[in-house]
C-alpha cells in the first residue's frame, strides 16, 4: 500500500489537516479573518471664525484690512458685499496663533456685509457676518446755542436751537415739569438747526435731548437748562 507522507509539500500550510482517511487531499480549514483596522478619527467641523476687525456697525475711513480670530491651520475665506460692489472674496490660512488678516480692497462710501467661514479638511463651519460702513465725511458734534446749556432763562422759551452734522436727520425731546415734548428738523447745510415748541410756561428744570439720525453721523447729545418766571 502506497504510504503518504501528511508533512509533504501539500501540507505545509499550518491551517491545513490531512486525515489518513483522505491522505494526499488535504483538507484546509480557512484562515481566520485579520483584524479589522480602527476606524479613523472623524474630524469635528470648526466652529464659525471671529471677525474682530471692523467691529460690527462701525465706520472707517479708508479701512485696509479685516482681521480675526479662528481655528489654527484652518483655510478661511472672507467676503465683501454691499454698495452695489461685486462680490469680493479671498482666502488665507488661519496662522499657529489663531489670528488671521485679509487686506481689503478700496471702498467707496457706502454700507458693506463682511462675512468669513473656515474650512477643515472637508468641513465649513458657520458664517460670521459684520456690517460696515465706509465714509470719510468729518461728524459736526451737536451743540445747544439757545437755551444754553446749564443757564437759567425766563420763561415762556418757545424754541430750541444748536448746530450738528449738516443735512441730518435730528430728533429732539424736551422733558420738564409739564411732561416730554418730541419732535424732528433737519440740521441744514450750514450746521445749524431750529425746532419750535409749544411754549413751555412751568417754571422748573428742563433737559434737552438731540440724536442726529442720518449715518455716519449718528450721535447724541443732551443738556439742561433751568425756566423761572422773571415777573
Amino acid at each position: 500500500m502506497k504510504r503518504c507522507n501528511i508533512f509533504g509539500p501539500r501540507c505545509i500550510n499550518l491551517n491545513c489537516i490531512a486525515p489518513r482517511s483522505r491522505c494526499c487531499r488535504p483538507l484546509c480549514r480557512p484562515a481566520p479573518c485579520p483584524p479589522m483596522p480602527p476606524c479613523p478619527p472623524v474630524t469635528p467641523c470648526p466652529p464659525a471664525p471671529v471677525i474682530l476687525s471692523p467691529v460690527s456697525g462701525s465706520t472707517d475711513c479708508s479701512l485696509t484690512f479685516a482681521s480675526g480670530i479662528g481655528t489654527p491651520g484652518a483655510l478661511l475665506t472672507f467676503c465683501i458685499l454691499g454698495n452695489e460692489m461685486t462680490e469680493f472674496c479671498s482666502t488665507t490660512t488661519v496662522n499657529p496663533d489663531g489670528s488671521w488678516q485679509i487686506t481689503v480692497p478700496p471702498l467707496s462710501e457706502g454700507n458693506y456685509v463682511f462675512t468669513a467661514s473656515q474650512q477643515v479638511e472637508q468641513c465649513v463651519s458657520d458664517t460670521a457676518t459684520v456690517t460696515y460702513t465706509e465714509s470719510c465725511q468729518t461728524c459736526a458734534f451737536l451743540f445747544f446755542i439757545e437755551p444754553l446749556a446749564g443757564c437759567t432763562v425766563c420763561l415762556p422759551v418757545t424754541q430750541i436751537v444748536g448746530t450738528g452734522p449738516p443735512n441730518s436727520g435730528l430728533e429732539i425731546t424736551i422733558s420738564g415739569p409739564g411732561g416730554a415734548i418730541n419732535t424732528t428738523t433737519t440740521i441744514n447745510e450750514f450746521l445749524s438747526w431750529q425746532v419750535t415748541i409749544p411754549p413751555l410756561t412751568e417754571p422748573g428744570n428742563y433737559t434737552v435731548t438731540a440724536t442726529s439720525t442720518t449715518p455716519p453721523c449718528i450721535q447724541t447729545d443732551e443738556m439742561t437748562f433751568t425756566l423761572i418766571d422773571c415777573g
